[in-house]
């Protein structure tokens, strides 16, 4: 799990989706706030990732790839029938893991009925937790990699883990917030500096455009084709 990218997948529905002007935002920064909030962050998750770019929809237990399949179709690979891409309880123990032992940073959304629109969750974290935990892979590793995190990353910031929306309630303006966003997960950090990865170029635009001293690094990523996922530092002075 784990990559910023804002869904395009659509649900049907009679109600009018919410506008900008309905949003509510909130930061929540004790464990017991977030978990409350597991149960409404959950479905958002999942439609999130079953989207645009990643089309995580189903996984093949045997392979252990994703596909944008539907569970219960066969595998292309290895004709293993497939599960769901995510369970409930899979993605609601993975966020209680990080509530609970991360001291992390939790961003919301919500529209007037109190759907989850967007989420954002933020952590302390150090150069050799990112390379261990998101980069690492035995047998492959990258130049540019090692270069990007002696030379640009500071041996501790804050990393946005996840962020995602789910575009089948609000279609369009899921990062309007994103100035917000970054100060909110900065406040009360010793470090300045943000950084997370993605392979979103509206994320990666928007970072840009709203912080100009934005850096972003082309480093592989084990999940993603070459060529496709980014490195993107933040600095606020």
């Amino acid at each position: 799990m784990g990559g910023f990218l804002f869904t395009h997948k659509q649900i049907m529905t009679n109600e009018s989706p919410p506008t900008l002007e309905t949003a509510r935002a909130v930061t929540l920064r004790t464990c017991e706030e977030q978990l409350a909030w597991i149960p409404k962050l959950v479905p958002t998750y999942k439609r999130a990732f079953a989207g645009e770019p990643w089309f995580e929809v189903s996984r093949c237990p045997a392979c252990d790839s994703f596909t944008r399949l539907s569970p219960g179709d066969r595998c292309p690979t290895c004709r293993t029938k497939l599960v769901e891409a995510y369970s409930n309880q899979e993605v609601s123990e993975m966020l209680s893991a990080i509530f609970q032992n991360r001291r992390a940073t939790l961003y919301v959304e919500t529209d007037a009925r109190g759907n989850v629109l967007v989420a954002a969750i933020a952590y302390t974290w150090t150069k050799a937790l990112i390379y261990e935990k998101k980069y690492r892979v035995k047998g492959r590793d990258s130049d540019e990699l090692r270069r990007v995190l002696a030379e640009k990353v500071p041996e501790q910031f804050t990393w946005i883990d996840e962020i995602f929306a789910d575009r089948a309630l609000r279609e369009s303006g899921n990062l309007r917030e994103f100035e917000r966003i970054i100060k909110d997960m900065l406040r009360g950090k010793k470090s300045g500096t943000i950084v997370f990865r993605t392979i979103s170029p509206q994320l990666k635009e928007k970072a840009k455009r709203v912080f100009p001293q934005t850096e972003i690094y082309d480093v592989p990523d084990p999940k993603v084709p070459p060529g496709v996922s980014s490195l993107v530092i933040i600095r606020i002075t």
